[in-house]
């Protein structure tokens, strides 16, 4: 089956949406943000709908996640940042639905998608707070994404520098160019607590690298992930 096509899970259906504007004029966007609330561990008044209807519908590309019964349960978006690298704007998944592969499917979609518009796409960068985002980046690209645990970030292609760079500019906060790291991203956490992965080494470099005390900060890092040919 084409990965545009619905992908089917036994509980779920994940389908890219071809006219935004659309689609979103007929969102019930309290439900998303009571979804993404959840999926962030915090009340549903902390997050902002002018937020979510950025993360939605200005947008290149939007993909939709449905129950069985067609109730919302999550999304993932983009936007082309240029020739080579899609920007993955946004991604929630309910918490009900989480660790079953959804979200990675959602970005696949989402990476199908953008080298529709540009086959000339072979990178993919975001910023995040969630090491577990860095895992599912990771796992997409096998294993080439920076910065790294285990790779200087001073040996890294100008290419990925560059993309680098074109994220943070249009951030919040300070970037350092040599850990990608942007201090002060956001002017709280975005978490209640900031989730863990399994792997302790991921846990231990990237509380460290991003300055988590307490399950929070307010640091955030652009993580680019080369995607695999």
């Amino acid at each position: 089956m084409n990965i545009s096509d619905i992908s089917m899970y036994d509980e779920v259906n994940i389908k890219i949406i071809d006219d935004i504007p659309a689609f979103c004029s007929t969102l019930d966007f309290e439900c998303v943000r009571l979804v993404i609330a959840q999926s962030f561990g915090v009340d549903a008044q902390d997050k902002k709908l002018s937020g979510i209807k950025s993360h939605m519908s200005g947008v290149d590309i939007l993909v939709i996640c449905y129950d069985c019964r067609e109730r919302f349960i999550g999304f993932g978006s983009a936007n082309i940042l240029n020739d080579s690298c899609v920007f993955l704007h946004g991604l929630s998944i309910d918490h009900h639905y989480q660790n079953k592969g959804i979200g990675l499917d959602i970005v696949r979609n989402i990476i199908y998608s953008a080298q529709s518009i540009s086959k000339s796409i072979d990178y993919i960068a975001l910023t995040t707070q969630n090491p577990n985002m860095y895992q599912l980046i990771s796992k997409i690209c096998d294993g080439k994404v920076m910065p790294s645990p285990t790779k200087d970030l001073l040996c890294v292609s100008p290419v990925i520098k560059k993309i680098g760079y074109m994220i943070a500019r249009n951030k919040n906060g300070k970037f350092n160019a040599n850990t990608f790291v942007i201090k002060n991203l956001t002017s709280s956490c975005l978490y209640k607590q900031i989730p863990c992965t399994s792997n302790l080494l991921i846990n231990n470099w990237f509380k460290s690298l991003i300055g988590i005390i307490d399950g929070i900060s307010c640091n955030g890092v652009v993580v680019v992930g080369q995607l695999c040919t």
